[in-house]
């Protein structure tokens, strides 16, 4: 099943879809992945003013061990390897990266640009990650590690900057 065969109706079809494509928001034709990073933000968001940093972390964890599966799931339901709907990686994993971003706007700015450069660019081990990883388990640990290298890079900014 292929992009279109999956929107409206096998969105409805199967959940892992619909949680997968971030409710729906993962059809948008140009750059949902940039759509998922933006819905993940949106969620962050709404989730910090109810949580501390200890909820939210186990949250983000939580989600993303359950993304997995609903990836995993998703990408059986499309007959793709990664099909560029699922933008449930894309949230989850920038929501990490919020959790360890200072929360200016600027710097969460900062984020999500080197997030999304990570996240499409793929260098070095996120690229191997990409190629020799299959199913749920590599939709998902390409972007952490996008999160990773994204979180590396605002702290050595943020040290930096925060001394000049």
């Amino acid at each position: 099943m292929d992009r279109e065969a999956c929107f409206p109706f096998g969105l409805l079809k199967h959940p892992s879809v619909f949680l997968a494509s971030g409710g729906g928001i993962g059809f948008i034709p140009m750059a949902p992945g940039t759509f998922g990073t933006l819905e993940g933000w949106l969620l962050f968001w709404i989730l910090r003013h109810y949580f501390g940093f200890s909820v939210l972390f186990w949250l983000v964890v939580i989600l993303y061990l359950a993304g997995i599966v609903i990836c995993d799931l998703a990408a059986k339901q499309s007959g793709a390897k990664d099909p560029s709907f699922v933008i449930w990686d894309e949230m989850i994993c920038f929501m990490l990266v919020l959790l360890f971003t200072p929360s200016l706007w600027i710097w969460q700015l900062v984020a999500l640009a080197l997030f999304r450069f990570f996240d499409i660019l793929k260098p070095g081990w996120i690229g191997l990650a990409d190629k020799k990883l299959q199913g749920g388990f590599g939709i998902m640990f390409d972007d952490f590690l996008a999160s990773i290298s994204s979180i590396v890079v605002v702290f050595v900014l943020f040290r930096f900057f925060a001394r000049v």
